[in-house]
C-alpha cells in the first residue's frame, strides 16, 4: 500500500471507553482511572482548569501516547484506546472523530 503520494485513509471502525473531564464528572473518572493499568498516575490542580496524565513510560500527545505526562483540560476526554492506553482528547477532536456506540449504552443514555 505505500505509495510515493499521498493517499486517503478511513480509521478502522473499533469501539473504545472515554470518560469527559469535567469537575461534574470528575468522582466518576477518577474511580474509572484508578480501575486502570498501575502504568498511569494522574493529578489534576487545585482550581479544576487541568488534569495531568502520567505514565511510567514518559510523557503522551493528544493523539499518540507515548513516554511522560501530558495535560487535560475541563471539556477534553479521557480515552482508553485499543491496547489499554490512556490519553486525553480535546473535545472538538473527540467529538469530530467518535460517536456514541449503540450497543454499550446504558438504559440511562437512551439506549
Amino acid at each position: 500500500m505505500a505509495s510515493n503520494h499521498p493517499a486517503r485513509y478511513r480509521k478502522r471502525p473499533l469501539v473504545i471507553e472515554a470518560m469527559p473531564f469535567t469537575k461534574d464528572t470528575w468522582p466518576d473518572l477518577k474511580k474509572w482511572l484508578d480501575e486502570q493499568s498501575a502504568r498511569y498516575m494522574f493529578r489534576i490542580s487545585r482550581d479544576w482548569m487541568r488534569l495531568t496524565l502520567e505514565t511510567l513510560e514518559g510523557p503522551m500527545t493528544a493523539q499518540a501516547p507515548v513516554s511522560g505526562e501530558r495535560d487535560a483540560e475541563p471539556g477534553a476526554w479521557i480515552v482508553k484506546g485499543i491496547k489499554d492506553e490512556i490519553y486525553p482528547v480535546r473535545g472538538d477532536i473527540f467529538m469530530a472523530t467518535y460517536e456514541p456506540e449503540p450497543r454499550y449504552l446504558s438504559p440511562v443514555d437512551g439506549a
